[in-house]
């Protein structure tokens, strides 16, 4: 996926694709899409993150979660909590655009 290497991830994670087809129904607002499996997986996405924060600290990269570990905000540094919920929102976001926009791109 195009988003975690954007993200960070250095080698291709299936759990991405999993993570981003599971959690990307709970922003729907409609209590119909709320789930179990969704929830497991957005635990488990952040349960992954922490390490990858960390490691992007003392090894920066050109990539998302580095720019997260010096980012600043009111000269506050950036909480990796922060870095996790917008990196979830990213690869959510990255992959609703993909679904709805390709499909459209092939069809006649």
């Amino acid at each position: 996926m195009m988003i975690g290497k954007l993200l960070g991830f250095g080698k291709p994670i299936v759990k991405l694709k999993h993570w981003s087809e599971t959690t990307i129904a709970l922003g729907n607002w409609s209590s119909d899409y709320f789930n179990e499996v969704g929830m497991t997986s957005t635990i488990e996405f952040a349960g992954a993150q922490p390490e990858l924060f960390e490691s992007k600290k003392s090894c920066p990269a050109d990539d998302i979660f580095s720019f997260y570990t010096t980012a600043e905000v009111d000269g506050c540094p950036f909480d990796p909590n922060d870095a996790i919920a917008g990196a979830l929102l990213l690869l959510d976001g990255g992959a609703e655009t993909r679904e709805l926009s390709l499909p459209g791109q092939f069809s006649t």
